[in-house]
C-alpha cells in the first residue's frame, strides 16, 4: 500500500514539476538560437564532430564548473537528510511519511541553496560568446566569479533562487522519499 501511495505521489508530481518555468540561468538549455547551433545530426555525429573539431578536450569542455555544480548539490543534500529526520523525530515521528517529505524538502532546499552559485558560473560559462577579437569574456571559473563579484557584487550568485529552489527541491525531497520507501520494503522482506 505505501508503494502504491508513493507510485500515485511520482505520477501526479513530476508532471507538475516539469511545467514550472525555468530560472533565467537554465532558459537556455531548452533552445539554443539558430546561430549558436552545431548542426550535429544525432549522438555519433556528434562525438564524431567533437573529436575531429576540437579533439578530445572537446569532450571535456566545462567539466570542471559541471563537477564543482555536482559536488555542491551532492554535498548540500548528503550531508543535511539524516540530520533533518534525527531533529524532527521528536516532532514528525522517526520512520514516517510526514518525517521523510518534510525533511526531504528541507534538504532539496538546502543543496539549492548551497548549489546556485556554481551553478550561475556554470552557466555563465556556458553561454559566454567570444568577443570580435575571439576573446571570451571568462577565462575559467575563478575569473568568472572574480568578475561577477566585482561587477555585479555576490547577490548576482543568486539570481532566479526562488526558481531554482523550486525546480530542485521537489526532485531531491522525491529521491530520499522514494529511498527511504524502497528500503522499508526491502527490509521488511528481509532482502536488505
Amino acid at each position: 500500500l505505501d508503494f502504491l501511495l508513493l507510485l500515485l505521489l511520482l505520477v501526479l508530481v513530476l508532471p507538475v514539476q516539469r511545467t514550472l518555468p525555468l530560472p533565467p540561468c537554465h532558459q537556455h538549455h531548452q533552445h539554443h538560437q539558430v546561430d549558436q547551433r552545431r548542426g550535429y545530426k544525432h549522438g555519433l555525429d556528434a562525438m564524431y564532430r567533437m573529436a575531429t573539431e576540437e579533439g578530445i578536450s572537446g569532450f571535456f569542455s566545462g567539466a570542471t564548473p559541471t563537477i564543482l555544480r555536482g559536488l555542491a548539490i551532492n554535498i548540500g543534500m548528503l550531508t543535511t537528510y539524516s540530520s533533518y529526520k534525527s531533529m524532527m523525530a521528536p516532532y514528525l515521528g522517526s520512520d514516517t511519511q510526514s518525517n521523510r517529505f518534510f525533511c526531504g524538502a528541507l534538504s532539496g532546499w538546502t543543496a539549492a541553496t548551497v548549489s546556485l552559485p556554481f551553478d550561475f558560473v556554470k552557466t555563465r560559462l556556458q553561454k559566454q560568446r567570444p568577443d570580435a577579437s575571439g576573446k571570451y569574456p571568462y577565462a575559467g571559473v575563478m575569473d568568472c566569479i572574480g568578475k561577477t563579484m566585482a561587477a555585479e557584487g555576490p547577490s548576482a550568485f543568486y539570481k532566479g533562487y526562488g526558481t531554482y529552489c523550486i525546480r530542485i527541491t521537489p526532485h531531491i525531497m522525491l529521491t530520499w522519499v522514494f529511498m527511504d520507501n524502497v528500503k522499508a520494503i526491502l527490509k521488511k522482506r528481509n532482502l536488505m
